[in-house]
């Protein structure tokens, strides 16, 4: 995925439920008019996202970091690692939240296909408040820097000093306000 793919995730519309049909309704359907209501049922059923009361403390959590992060001076900063086991919805939480990060930071701008600022006068950037990246175990900085790079459309290739000045710059460059990061076991 990378910072393009992220804002159509972030800002696509969700599929729209079918009407809901009695069962002497849809025994009146012919098997296609069947199989198409079950084709948009399912596309609306496997695009909603529901959203438990933990899911909610943890994005409450989050934002405590963010804001609290935003107030301190430059340095080293509280982050957050997010571990459960496998298909327990880890990406599905940090996407649902960085997704409202996303869009509230864009504001009006969120409609656009392609999000631009000015990060210094005579400039102009894609405008890409947030960095969603999938770690492995153990994952180096030269490969966390390659994979912000990819991510905002830069090459990747380079030593790690060399990447690591290249990625602060683009971070800069491009408005990020915080990285999402996913680590998979």
């Amino acid at each position: 995925m990378d910072a393009h793919d992220w804002h159509r995730q972030a800002t696509a519309p969700a599929p729209p439920w079918p009407d809901p049909l009695s069962v002497a309704e849809f025994e009146s359907l012919t098997r296609t008019a069947r199989d198409d209501y079950f084709r948009r049922l399912s596309l609306a059923m496997n695009s909603t996202v529901v959203v438990s009361q933990p899911m909610q403390a943890v994005q409450a959590h989050l934002d405590e970091i963010v804001a609290t992060n935003r107030l301190r001076p430059p340095g080293a900063m509280p982050m957050v690692a997010v571990t459960a086991p496998f298909s327990a919805g880890k990406s599905t939480l940090l996407k649902q939240w960085g997704f409202a990060v996303h869009r509230g930071v864009l504001g009006d701008e969120v409609h656009s296909d392609r999000p631009t600022w000015s990060p210094r006068p005579g400039v102009v950037a894609d405008w890409v408040p947030v960095v969603y990246v999938t770690l492995m175990a153990s994952s180096s900085i030269k490969e966390i820097n390659a994979l912000v790079l990819l991510y905002l459309g830069y090459p990747p290739e380079g030593l790690a000093r060399t990447t690591t000045t290249r990625v602060l710059h683009a971070l800069r460059m491009h408005g990020v306000q915080l990285p999402p990061v996913r680590r998979l076991r």
